[in-house]
């Protein structure tokens, strides 16, 4: 009997081998086409696999980012002829603009109809808008010095903090590789003395790279007389004595001016100014392929003027002033082995 029983158990022992593994295997398998179709679905949208920095913080690939993403390239906002930040995203979907549709106008981003107060705005890592009230106007960012927008749909307070509607984080243009300077001249006029004039050179030196920017918008062809003007000036310096570490300095400044409201019969106009300083001082440094660091000084510095004057005069009447700044220092230390 014993002699009857061993085949019967081994034969299904094996059979109870193969039955378990088989499902692991198509498992396996169903797993290993799901991800290349996922990549070829991926491909359709996304040159290679590009970088994401807003959805952890540190430059990786879109194709290891849980988050909904989407990346806006300098072709497509070169393509839109934007004039501000605004105009480019007024097309991302998903995204809605609280704004005046009228030139140069002021703009709150929504997010899957999230409230714009919980919309966190980075440019080159710094939280930006107004310090007083925790939210960004849009209109103070000028879109020329602008590389690549990467939005984040939903929330991504983990990485950041305070940012539950989602995350705009702008990405300004890089300096120049070459030894002659290369640059442009950018202009647009319309009714109304409506214009739009920007310059931009960018090249290196040596081991030094620079990229420079200036720019002036101005209508006066708003509804009910009222009318819109601002300047924007943006530098970037960066020094790299070899491939694995780079040291970068960046400034900019922007005054847009709004004038709200204006009254002639009651001799007196309603004018809004924008006044943002930001700054940021950034060493990256790459100890070895899989460790890398990076450590930023930042400054941004707001100021919102809300005032009434009388036209005949020029005079104030009431003035209302928010002032405020914020200095901080990020430090990243990045380990990344591979896909995890």
């Amino acid at each position: 009997m014993k002699s009857i029983f061993i085949p019967i158990f081994i034969v299904l022992l094996v059979t109870a081998l193969v039955v378990i593994c088989l499902p692991a295997r198509s498992s396996r398998a169903a797993a290993a086409a799901q991800t290349v179709d996922e990549e070829a679905l991926m491909a359709l949208f996304y040159e290679e696999d590009e970088l994401v920095e807003a959805a952890t913080g540190s430059p990786k690939p879109i194709s290891q980012v849980a988050e909904n993403v989407t990346i806006v390239s300098l072709e497509e906002i070169n393509a839109l002829h934007a004039h501000t930040l605004g105009d480019v995203l007024r097309y991302v979907s998903g995204v809605y603009l609280d704004s005046l549709l009228e030139p140069f106008g002021g703009s709150l981003a929504i997010i899957h109809g999230s409230d714009y107060e919980t919309i966190l705005v980075l440019i080159d890592g710094i939280r930006w808008g107004y310090v007083f009230a925790d939210f960004a106007d849009l209109r103070a960012i000028p879109v020329r010095i602008v590389k690549r927008i990467e939005v984040i749909k939903g929330p991504a307070s983990s990485t950041w903090g305070s940012a539950l509607g989602g995350v705009i984080n702008v990405i300004t243009k890089d300096t120049g590789s070459n030894v002659h300077p290369e640059g442009e001249v950018f202009a647009t006029y319309g009714e109304h003395n409506t214009y739009e004039t920007a310059a931009e050179v960018k090249g290196r030196l040596a081991k030094v790279g620079y990229y420079l920017h200036a720019g002036r918008q101005h209508s006066d062809g708003l509804a009910l007389n009222r009318s819109a003007a601002g300047n924007s000036f943006y530098g970037k310096m960066d020094l790299a004595p070899n491939a694995d570490w780079r040291f970068t300095v960046s400034a900019g400044y922007s005054d847009p001016d709004y004038i709200y409201i204006k009254m002639y019969d009651s001799d007196y106009d309603v004018q809004a100014k924008d006044r943002a300083w930001f700054g940021t001082a950034t060493l990256d440094a790459r100890f070895t392929d899989t460790l890398s660091a990076n450590l930023s000084l930042y400054r941004y510095k707001h100021k919102f003027t809300d005032s009434a004057r009388t036209l005949s005069t020029g005079l104030a009447q009431d003035a209302y002033v928010y002032d405020a700044h914020t200095n901080g220092l990020l430090g990243r230390l990045v380990w990344n082995p591979g896909n995890h």
